[in-house]
């Protein structure tokens, strides 16, 4: 770094960082929070999230009124703050996966994808539990546009608790973009 006079070795590293650091001290009062009543921004006027958020976040509704999300953000339920995951707990929600028996347990299902962010080396397989309230047997393994509603089982894992499984074909791109 040049600061437009010369500095001896030892003192460089403190002349950067002094000049680097000062801003960020001369800034720091400006944001400081100590009297609450006279600062704009207080805890009580951040809103809590809520359904309108979702959909604006998930792109809107479906043609059948269902939120759609993907299989990494239903993985991640048991991170999300509790407003977040009491919004999308209360949502029906649509998805996409494969479902397949679990190799764990046959007597169970799950919904799975394999998102690409860049390339094949990168894929990393997404895989949720599926509850039904009908009869699975009449499940083949193949491709679904799911609907239900999102839970967290007695370990914090979500669970996609299904209301209705419509066979599709595969998408033809899963990149996430």
């Amino acid at each position: 770094m040049n600061l437009g006079f010369p500095l001896p070795a030892t003192a460089s590293a403190v002349g950067k960082m002094v000049v680097l650091m000062l801003p960020l001290a001369l800034a720091a009062p400006l944001f400081s929070n100590r009297d609450s009543e006279s600062s704009p921004v207080t805890t009580a006027s951040v809103d809590a999230f809520c359904m309108d958020e979702l959909e604006r976040l998930s792109g809107g509704r479906t043609a059948g009124g269902d939120i759609p999300l993907g299989l990494e953000q239903i993985s991640q339920l048991a991170s999300q703050p509790d407003d977040v995951r009491t919004v999308i707990e209360s949502a029906r929600i649509e998805t996409v996966g494969q479902i397949a028996r679990d190799p764990a347990d046959p007597t169970r299902w799950r919904i799975s994808l394999q998102p690409v962010t860049c390339c094949a080396a990168d894929a990393r397989a997404v895989s949720v539990a599926l509850e039904y309230e009908s009869d699975p047997s009449q499940w083949e393994p193949g491709w679904y546009r799911t609907v239900g509603r999102i839970a967290l089982d007695s370990s914090r894992l979500p669970v996609f608790k299904v209301e209705s499984a419509v066979p599709i074909e595969p998408p033809r791109r899963l990149t996430i973009e």
